[in-house]
């Protein structure tokens, strides 16, 4: 009779620590989260030194795509590929997180404009607007809006890019950027 409960036991120990991340993967992460605007190229170390099959549950991994494309962004490295923003879209598309929401719109949108995905990227960037209605971050708020203007300015929207570039110069005031 104690055998099939220990087993059952063992199941579900081993059930738990699958369905978890090294609470050290996890710290790397955030690591690398924090220092990737000031130390870009440190933080691109780190990330790639993670490996993401020790990431399992969906926020984690979302989270990890999140911060590797953030990482990519500060160090300059463009991409016209969306493989890694398609699924942390996929994922924040209905999360309440509006914070990191707003910054995984961004970085899809990012990619997309960088593809030529004109269109795609103003409907991403439109998301990323919406949450950043509901956070205190002008930095993000007015990259968004720089953004947005530019892709009015490159289909010759004159007027909608001059209210885009003056939202973000706005926010980036805001920020304490010039």
């Amino acid at each position: 009779m104690l055998r099939p409960v220990c087993y059952i036991l063992s199941l579900l120990v081993l059930f738990m620590v699958g369905c978890t991340t090294d609470p050290h993967v996890a710290e790397q992460i955030s690591h690398a989260e924090s220092i990737c605007a000031d130390m870009p190229d440190s933080a691109l170390k780190i990330i790639r030194s993670i490996s993401p099959s020790s990431i399992h549950n969906h926020h984690d991994k979302a989270h990890y795509g999140l911060v590797y494309s953030d990482v990519l962004y500060y160090n300059r490295i463009d991409s016209d590929n969306d493989s890694i923003t398609r699924p942390i879209i996929e994922y924040y598309r209905t999360s309440d997180n509006h914070a990191e929401r707003a910054r995984a719109f961004y970085m899809h949108a990012f990619i997309l404009h960088t593809a030529g995905k004109e269109a795609e990227a103003m409907l991403s960037l439109m998301e990323a607007e919406s949450s950043c209605n509901h956070i205190d971050n002008p930095r993000l708020a007015g990259i968004i809006h720089r953004t947005k203007g530019e892709i009015y300015g490159d289909g010759c929207l004159f007027n909608n890019a001059l209210a885009e570039y003056q939202a973000a110069k706005v926010n980036f005031i805001k920020a304490g950027l010039e």
